[in-house]
């Protein structure tokens, strides 16, 4: 199971943190997950938002 949950809905990219067990409190390898689904978004034409 990812800690970092992400959906995209047209042009909408909602990311949601998944870490209840430590309040959500980021990890390395969350930073690493994050800032790649980040890039990808930042890469994709169709990406408008970010949540």
């Amino acid at each position: 199971m990812s800690d970092i949950l992400h959906e995209r809905d047209a042009s909408v990219l909602r990311i949601q943190l998944d870490h209840p067990k430590k309040l959500n409190a980021m990890t390395s390898g969350m930073y690493v997950a994050l800032a790649d689904i980040l890039k990808e978004a930042a890469r994709d034409e169709v990406t408008r938002v970010v949540l």
